[in-house]
């Protein structure tokens, strides 16, 4: 069905996702032991999409293995693509997708608005739940030193304390805080956890609906101050 040829593209796909994607991995992932499996997932079932995809192109141009090898090739390509625009690698696609603000400039988010820190950039979030998404120290998730981002989407609790409460399993006591004129809870966890894991968590429901803001980062970074500008420039831009 494949030409010879055809393990380049796909060599070429493992090892992009292997060494850009595990940034990726590392910020969908549901925890630091599920990268591993959560990577593998993405590289076989892009391998298995392209198969299939070239099997197809295969049997409809008359068994050719060429047209079959070249389907297979360029839907690789796109996967890969897909993660070097994500991780910021391909500049001018980052940028274009980007939503950049300038330090100090209010940014808006639909709901809601902000402004960016000094030093960080808004980026186009990694997520469809993500509404907003920060970085410091680079435009790419695979080298930035910290990190900010806002989910915002279907709530299943009734305040803020529970959800950063059930976020901290239930080991810690949520801190009272406003964000805009709406209640918010905020928990600060211990330091240590790098990228992979919030260091600081705040939540806050509004209209039935979950605003979940996480920062992340190197242990040397002034995440603190960062993350409370974004809470104290909160803003919404709907009514209630």
């Amino acid at each position: 069905m494949l030409a010879w040829w055809g393990v380049i593209p796909a060599v070429v796909f493992v090892v992009v996702e292997i060494y850009f994607g595990s940034a990726v991995a590392k910020n969908r992932a549901t925890g630091p032991d599920t990268q591993v499996s959560y990577l593998m997932g993405v590289i076989f079932a892009g391998l298995l999409i392209s198969t299939v995809i070239g099997w197809i192109a295969y049997r409809l141009l008359r068994r050719s293995q060429v047209a079959g090898t070249v389907a297979f090739s360029a839907i690789l390509a796109l996967f890969c693509l897909s993660v070097l625009t994500i991780t910021g690698v391909v500049p001018g696609l980052a940028r274009r997708g980007s939503t950049q603000s300038a330090a100090g400039g209010r940014a808006s988010f639909g709901d809601f608005s902000v402004v960016t820190p000094s030093g960080w950039a808004s980026t186009t979030p990694d997520r469809q739940k993500t509404a907003a998404m920060f970085l410091l120290g680079d435009e790419s998730l695979q080298n930035a030193r910290a990190l900010i981002k806002i989910d915002a989407g279907k709530c299943q609790f009734e305040n803020g304390r529970e959800a950063v409460a059930a976020f901290a399993g239930g080991k810690m006591t949520p801190t009272a805080i406003s964000l805009g004129d709406n209640e918010a809870f905020q928990i600060e966890m211990p330091a240590g956890g790098g990228m992979s894991r919030p260091r600081f968590v705040a939540a806050s429901v509004r209209d039935h609906k979950l605003y979940l803001i996480m920062g992340a980062g190197a242990d040397d970074v002034d995440l603190a101050g960062a993350f409370q500008q974004i809470i104290n420039t909160w803003r919404w831009e709907v009514a209630p």
